[in-house]
This record gives structure tokens, sequence and C-alpha cells, in this order.
């Protein structure tokens, strides 16, 4: 299950002026992660990012119509009222949530212990 459209790593000091997270383009596929994540000795944010990030492409080949999923109809209705720009989106937000979801399930194999 992955996403259909042309996706890009992309890694960047800052992310629209943010140096923590991560993001994703919708109009350009690109995943955002940043440099410093690197360079830490514990992999898991930045496994855990990239999830999260990958998640949010998926959900949008679905809402798209590219890839056929039983939430089609949440997730439109979720992108309704998602701001991509908000620095802080509501994990209640069925977009939002069920990328946490995904952070947290691939996350969590990954740790520097």
């Amino acid at each position: 299950m992955g996403a259909k459209r042309k996706t890009t790593l992309v890694f960047a000091s800052d992310i629209d002026g943010d140096t923590a997270g991560a993001g994703y383009d919708e109009h350009t596929g690109y995943i955002l992660l940043l440099v410093r994540n690197l360079l830490d000795d514990d992999p898991a944010p930045l496994v855990a990012g990239l999830a999260h990030e990958v998640r949010h492409a998926y959900q949008h080949d679905v809402v798209d119509g590219a890839i056929k999923d039983s939430r089609a109809a949440e997730w439109r209705a979720a992108f309704e009222s998602y701001d991509a720009l908000a620095r802080f989106n509501d994990i209640a937000n069925a977009l939002e949530s069920d990328a946490d979801d995904a952070r947290c399930e691939v996350g969590a194999g990954f740790s520097a212990e």
C-alpha cells in the first residue's frame, strides 16, 4: 500500500521556518525532512516523520481517486477543514489521526538503544 504519485525526499535546514517536524507538499510531491535528523544518533524521529508524511501522500492519492480505500469519503471531508499551514493540526482530524497512527506504528521499531 503506497502512494501512486511521484514523491521525492527533500532534506532541508528548515521547513517553512520551523526547525522541527516534517512536511508533505501535495502540489510537488515533496516529502520534506530536516537535515539535522540525519545527524541524530536516534533514527526514530526521521523514520517516524517519513512514515507520517508518506501516509499523507497516500491519503491524497485516495482522495484524488488514484487508490481505492474505504476511508476516502472520511478523508475527503477531513480535507475540507484541514489547514496544512497550521503549525499544529488537530489530532482529531481524521487525516492527522491516521498519519499519526502510521508514525507510531513504523517509528516504534526504531530507537538508538
